[in-house]
């Protein structure tokens, strides 16, 4: 059982990630019986299958994004191999929820690492947690991926370019204000991706194949764009006509 090979080792928590240790993470997939025996199993939260696919989508287009001045460095490469090796143990078929959610501390560990001491690396994605996903997990890993790779392009953007758009483009004039930085500005545009491929699918807009996966055009998902007000203006026209 995985169950068996997924334990607490020697290091602490936050302060291990201080250290540059690669092997400095809550969990490991490495401690010996004589060590695990010693220690104190420390209390994870349960990760049920369909969100672990989902989360760890979104790694994985994280670290494909990563450019070669991070992960041609060597500690920096051991840490994605250990995220990699947990990504793959919770998506094994034997895997229960606590061994997913002992995973996920590893690679979230991993994650916060990247994010305070790599200079270059991306912001590590924020978990969904929550209340079960309404959409089929299949859909939702695409609207996952696609998004977490639309970030990472949008990232990528020159500074100059990054700057003259928060600087014409401003939140909601309810809203009021600016957008702190160029991260937050990248954020509302993804978060308005997700909001369009899920009202896609929830007006049958979404392109699928006969298995139900997304079809995807150069690798983006496919929709059909919603009505124009004349469209629908037409429609119930030819509605009304239809019912006299």
């Amino acid at each position: 059982m995985l169950k068996d090979i997924l334990s607490p080792q020697p290091y602490g928590r936050s302060d291990t990630l201080e250290n540059d240790n690669p092997k400095a993470t809550t969990h490991t997939i490495s401690a010996s019986k004589g060590i695990r025996s010693k220690l104190i199993r420390k209390e994870v939260k349960k990760m049920q299958e369909a969100r672990f696919i989902e989360n760890t989508a979104k790694v994985q287009a994280w670290i494909t994004a990563l450019p070669d001045s991070v992960t041609s460095v060597k500690k920096n490469s051991m840490r994605l191999d250990q995220m990699n090796t947990n990504i793959e143990l919770g998506l094994d078929e034997s895997a229960d929820d606590e061994e997913r959610g002992i995973c996920w501390t590893t690679i979230r560990d991993n994650g916060a690492y990247f994010d305070k001491k790599v200079e270059g690396a991306n912001p590590f994605p924020k978990a969904r947690m929550g209340r079960a996903d309404r959409y089929p997990t299949n859909l939702r890993v695409t609207m996952t991926t696609s998004t977490q790779e639309y970030k990472s392009a949008l990232l990528a953007l020159p500074t100059e370019v990054q700057n003259m758009l928060i600087n014409y483009n401003l939140p909601h004039g309810r809203t009021g204000g600016a957008y702190s930085d160029f991260e937050a500005y990248a954020t509302h545009l993804t978060d308005v991706a997700v909001r369009n491929m899920e009202q896609s699918v929830d007006d049958n807009r979404a392109i699928l194949d006969k298995k139900g996966e997304w079809v995807l055009k150069n690798g983006l998902p496919s929709m059909t764009p919603p009505p124009t007000k004349e469209e629908k203006e037409a429609a119930n026209a030819e509605l009304e006509e239809s019912n006299e």
